[in-house]
């Protein structure tokens, strides 16, 4: 439930959001992936925060980049590794490249690519093909 309400407020106040919410938000989101539960509560949750992560991307990234570009690197970064659905993965993988192409600034860049070299070794093959191609 928290979850989706999360995804309600950013759905209908994201663009209202300040500098350091942005942090505290991705971090929440970032933080459901990386629980170990098999519930499909949890699964639900996991989806939830995923719409989170991709609506930031999708409708405020340039928002929350400059307020936390390398916090939303490391929260896609964990969607990427997520074992909960391939899809979810592979989406997570391309907001990476997104988030690259958005910034032409050489740190930015490296930081992302340093995310998709550590998701280019993932045992999944699709996951390691998404990462370098």
């Amino acid at each position: 439930a928290g979850v989706e309400a999360l995804y309600s407020i950013l759905e209908s106040t994201g663009h209202k959001m300040k500098n350091e919410s942005w942090k505290q938000v991705i971090e929440a989101i970032s933080s459901v992936p990386s629980m170990e539960h098999s519930s499909s509560d949890w699964a639900d949750s996991c989806q939830t925060g995923f719409r989170c992560l991709k609506l930031i991307v999708d409708d405020f990234l340039e928002d929350a980049a400059s307020a936390a570009r390398s916090t939303l690197l490391d929260c896609c970064s964990t969607f990427g590794r997520s074992r909960q659905d391939v899809n979810t993965s592979l989406t997570a993988i391309g907001l990476l490249w997104t988030i690259a192409d958005q910034d032409a600034g050489t740190e930015s860049v490296e930081r992302a690519l340093a995310k998709l070299v550590l998701l280019a070794s993932d045992t999944r093959p699709e996951a390691r093909n998404c990462s370098v191609n």
